[in-house]
C-alpha cells in the first residue's frame, strides 16, 4: 500500500474530511441505517464542508488526517472535552472514520493515537466513544484497550432510532 501520513488537520482539508465523513457512513452503515438516509448524504456535502471548515479554521478541538499520496484525505478523526456529564473527566472521541480500503493497515490506530496524544497534553488519562449498536468495527476499539462499558444511549438518525454503546478507555497509552 502506497505511503499514508496522519497530521493534524488545517482548513484546506475541509473537503477532503466532509468526503470521507459521508462516504465513510456509506460504506460503514448501510446494514445499520436507513437505505434512504444514506442514499441522500452526499446532498448534504455542502453541509459536512461548512462544519468542517469552521472546526478547522477556530481549532475547537483536535482534529487529524489520514492524507495518502495518491489519493488525499483517506480518513479522520477528532475528539476533545467530554460532552456527556458521567464522563466529565474524560475526553471523548467525536469521530473517527476511514474509508474500506484503507482498512487493516494501521492508519485508524495511527490517528488514534496521535489524539490520545493530544487528549494527554490536555491533561486525561481516559477516553470513551459512542458506537452504533451492531457496528462491525468494535474490534478495532477492542484492540486499542477499549471496552464495552455497558452504557447505551438512544439517537435518532434517518427518522430511525438507534442504540449507541459506549466504549471507553482507563488508559491512553495504546497497546
Amino acid at each position: 500500500m502506497s505511503q499514508i501520513i496522519v497530521r493534524k488537520a488545517t482548513e484546506g482539508d475541509a473537503a477532503g474530511i466532509a468526503n470521507v465523513h459521508i462516504n465513510s457512513w456509506r460504506e460503514s452503515y448501510k446494514k445499520l441505517l436507513p437505505k434512504e438516509y444514506l442514499r441522500e448524504l452526499p446532498l448534504e456535502f455542502n453541509e459536512r464542508y461548512e462544519l468542517w471548515l469552521e472546526i478547522t479554521a477556530i481549532k475547537t478541538h483536535p482534529v487529524y488526517v489520514a492524507e495518502h499520496e495518491k489519493y488525499g484525505i483517506v480518513g479522520f478523526t477528532s475528539g476533545g472535552e467530554a460532552r456527556d456529564e458521567q464522563y466529565n473527566d474524560y475526553a471523548e472521541i467525536y469521530s473517527i472514520y476511514l474509508l474500506k480500503k484503507f482498512h487493516g493497515h494501521g492508519t485508524g490506530y495511527s490517528l488514534l493515537k496521535n489524539l490520545f496524544a493530544d487528549f494527554v497534553s490536555m491533561g486525561h488519562i481516559k477516553s470513551y466513544v459512542w458506537v452504533l449498536n451492531d457496528n462491525n468495527f468494535t474490534h478495532f476499539y477492542e484492540r486499542t484497550g477499549a471496552y464495552n462499558n455497558g452504557d447505551t444511549r438512544i439517537d435518532t438518525i434517518g427518522n430511525k432510532q438507534i442504540t449507541s454503546l459506549c466504549y471507553e478507555w482507563n488508559s491512553l497509552v495504546l497497546p
